[in-house]
């Protein structure tokens, strides 16, 4: 991988030190405001000056048009550039750190934990987006929490990101920066913007970004490079067309399974004693002592680090984007924006997969199996709002009416070798963590030896209609929503792997609200409650058993649905410098898909797909408060019980709390930045965030067959983990010398969890300026104590990280 060198980095940090040294210091220019922006239509775009600038007033997301926060019936925060840039969160997964509810995940597509609900998508500017993110272009990122969030159409029910990139401003700006940190962590980005050649009409910006870091784990490397540009022509005042182009690029060396190990076992199935299966035990994360069944201890070195997958693996993605947005108002009541947007996504993957499991006894894990993933993406959409603002019998009106169009296609295939494409050694014992040999033939050295076990190329379309009504009365002290959105899906899926090709097409119609109001009760206290559902299309096709209960037949999968309600208050005390938003809240998520389990069905196996409910119950309670102009403290806790409610499959499910959702998450932060006297332009903030502990990944359990269960290995009929018995339509502790379908039954993976971890991070700068430049120099620091912990599906977290800063402005 090409990276530049640190040491070419820290030169030009110092250098430009150096030359800015005989500059005095003094307040910073104010960085970018609404008022710089070129806008067109102000009821699109956020444009009140909040009292800091990490505390929004206004958001665009929760509504589609800009509102102020306080007046919405559910909660919605804002993340700011300004507090991504002074703490350096440069991954997406780490920008969330002070929300309430929100958590990070392992997978890199971004995906994300909202108030329980995994989601691997997020909205740029309003587009469904899956992809790539980079902080260079990135003005805000919104997050609207429930099944509110549905107003932009298929969304989990736990909520949406939406990330809103900076706009071109009417005046030149020019900031370029560099990075430089601990594991070879180097940054470099340039930003520049304002009118083309004087013009006052048309505008440009320009973000691009280079980022490279190494990891603890061997032979781990991450490479990304952004670059986008707008174009902005504004026609009249009351008119104008913006375009705008942005291509991503990752590329992850030994990075394409970056969780950790768990030991396991060979033990009795506690429901079948005659039988053994892997029990899990714990992650192997650790160096420890540990005593296995058989009564002998072995002594498990620790695998925190430990690759599993080598150099010779990789996960390369790149995303292009295009957006084309014509905004105009018809006259002083309706305003139109009109919307476009193309994206064509790649991830190409070769990967060891399956291996996870550290037996002690070998000292080894699994073999795996040598794959190669494709996954192209493409799709785009086109969104048409119209808003009507007028005055009728003393109510204020907002009407919006929205009409939109979003495809997205995916063509994934995989092929997998078992065996023949690893050493002897490692076929037969495993890979060796004590001296491992990763050497394997790749798919691109030699394609024969593999087997293509999935080729399919899966397309969903979605048309939607959407309206919405926001009075405004009583004295402006009580605001009412009613959102009512009608969907009509339609998903064709293709199985490529079969002549001819199996095509199934299936089409449905969702029909979504959101109801809400909130009352002002005081001038600063403000109490809100609001229900609404949501829907999210699965694409492909399912396996289930026939009406007959002699096989399985295919069925194109079910559109997810949600229902939440949410009710609390929101506080803006002390002339709105202390503003608290608590809220609980109440969802319910039915038809989640799982991964595919392998049953009998008499004497034949059969794949059949699994269908779960799950439900999430709690607060969120996030607050900011501006005590000074130099000093601000905000934060954020969150509960959340979010669990299994149902599975029409695996029973020991239920009850068992959802991956990667911690019931307690929270952070308190502070930034202090001297305005006045000799101290003028230093700066500095600190702060503490907690994840308890979250459910890593439960697995599929272990399969019972009726094949597996005979006079000679009888089955025993007890309680699952969940309380329920396995064949409810038998007595409890019954010895069963036949069962009449397939069980799986709990393996002990549920019970491995990432255990609770705290982190603190903090930062120190300084701002000056020197004639028309101004300049900025920080350094920062995240988990500062070094605490080793895991998060999401058992990913290895980042030590103690630290890095220079050097920006320069004009």
């Amino acid at each position: 991988m090409k990276t530049l060198r640190a040491s070419r980095l820290l030169a030009l940090f110092l250098a430009a030190c150096v030359l800015a040294v005989p500059g005095r210091a003094q307040n910073p220019a104010a960085g970018t405001t609404a008022a710089d922006e070129v806008v067109t239509l102000g009821e699109f775009r956020v444009k009140s000056s909040p009292v800091s600038e990490y505390l929004a007033a206004e958001s665009v997301t929760g509504t589609r048009v800009a509102t102020r926060i306080q007046d919405l019936p559910f909660a919605v925060n804002v993340v700011t550039a300004e507090f991504i840039d002074d703490f350096n969160l440069i991954e997406y997964k780490d920008q969330f750190s002070y929300v309430s509810n929100i958590g990070p995940s392992e997978v890199q597509s971004p995906a994300y934990t909202i108030r329980g609900f995994t989601a691997d998508a997020q909205l740029r500017n309003g587009f469904r987006r899956i992809g790539l993110i980079d902080k260079v272009n990135v003005d805000r990122i919104e997050v609207i929490k429930g099944p509110a969030a549905s107003i932009y159409g298929a969304v989990v029910p736990g909520g949406a990101v939406n990330v809103i990139t900076r706009r071109p401003l009417a005046r030149p700006e020019q900031r370029v920066s560099f990075s430089t940190g601990n594991l070879a962590t180097s940054r470099a980005q340039l930003s520049s913007t304002g009118p083309v050649g004087g013009s006052d009409r048309l505008y440009y910006r320009f973000d691009g970004a280079w980022y490279s870091r190494e990891f603890k784990t061997k032979y781990r490397q991450n490479e990304q490079t952004t670059g986008a540009l707008q174009l902005l022509y504004k026609i009249s005042r009351d008119t104008s067309v913006l375009l705008e182009v942005e291509r991503l690029q990752r590329n992850e060396s030994a990075n394409t399974s970056a969780t950790i190990p768990f030991i396991v076992e060979s033990r009795p199935i506690p429901w079948q004693p005659t039988r053994t299966y892997n029990h899990y035990v714990r992650l192997a994360d650790r160096a420890m002592a540990f005593t296995g069944s058989n009564g002998v201890t072995y002594q498990i070195p620790s695998l925190f680090s430990f690759n599993t997958q080598g150099p010779a693996t990789f996960t390369n993605r790149w995303v292009n984007n295009a957006n084309l947005t014509f905004e105009h108002r018809l006259n002083g009541t309706f305003s139109l924006r009109t919307g476009a947007n193309l994206f064509r996504r790649d991830a190409k993957r070769i990967e060891v997969g399956s291996r996870d499991q550290y037996n002690p006894i070998t000292g080894a894990v699994q073999r795996g199996t040598a794959r190669f993933r494709p996954t192209p993406e493409e799709g785009g959409g086109v969104q048409n709002d119209l808003l009507s603002a007028f005055t009728a019998g003393g109510v204020k009106h907002k009407v919006l009416f929205t009409v939109d169009y979003q495809q997205q296609s995916e063509h994934p295939r995989r092929w997998n070798n078992t065996s023949s494409a690893f050493p002897t050694a490692v076929q037969t014992g495993g890979l060796s963590v004590a001296n491992p040999d990763y050497s394997f033939t790749s798919y691109y050295q030699n394609a024969a030896l593999y087997t293509m076990d999935e080729d399919a190329h899966n397309t969903t379309d979605v048309v939607g209609l959407f309206l919405s009504e926001r009075a405004t009365l009583l004295e402006e002290r009580l605001n009412l929503m009613l959102g009512l959105r009608h969907d009509r899906v339609k998903t064709r899926n293709r199985n490529y792997l079969v002549a001819p090709a199996a095509v199934q097409s299936l089409r449905s119609r969702e029909t979504t609200y959101q109801v809400g109001a909130n009352y002002r009760v005081l001038p600063a206290v403000t109490v809100f409650a609001s229900t609404s559902t949501s829907f999210l299309p699965q694409p492909g096709t399912g396996f289930r058993i026939n009406s007959a209960g002699t096989g399985v037949d295919t069925f194109g999968l079910p559109n997810e649905t949600g229902r939440g309600y949410e009710a609390g208050l929101k506080l803006g005390l002390l002339n709105q410098r202390l503003n608290l938003t608590l809220s609980g809240f109440d969802i319910k998520r039915t038809d989640v898909v799982q991964a595919s389990v392998s049953i009998n069905i008499g004497t034949t196996a059969q794949t059949i797909t699994p269908i779960n409910t799950e439900s999430a119950r709690g607060i969120d309670l996030d607050f900011n408060y501006v005590l000074t102009e130099e000093f601000q403290i905000f934060g954020a806790y969150g509960y959340n019980n979010a669990e299994v409610r149902d599975s029409d499959f695996s029973r020991w499910l239920i009850g068992a709390r959802l991956r990667r959702a911690p019931q307690h998450n929270g952070g308190i932060a502070f930034k202090y930045e001297f305005k006045h006297g000799a101290l003028r332009g230093f700066f500095c903030n600190a702060g503490f965030k907690y994840y308890g502990d979250s459910q890593a990944n439960p697995g599929s359990g272990q399969a019972v067959r009726p094949a597996d269960v005979t006079a000679a290995r009888p089955f025993l009929n007890l309680k699952l983990p969940s309380g329920l018995l396995p064949f409810p339509q038998f007595p409890e502790g019954a010895s069963l010398t036949s069962i009449p379908y397939t069980v799986t039954l709990p393996s002990g993976r549920e019970r491995v969890l990432n255990d609770a971890y705290h982190a603190f991070d903090a930062g120190l700068g300084y701002k000056w300026k020197q004639g028309r430049f101004s300049h900025r120099v920080q350094a920062n620091a995240s988990n500062l104590t070094d605490e080793r912990f895991t998060y999401g599906s058992s990913a290895a977290g980042d030590p103690l990280m630290y890095s220079m800063t050097y920006e320069l402005r004009f």
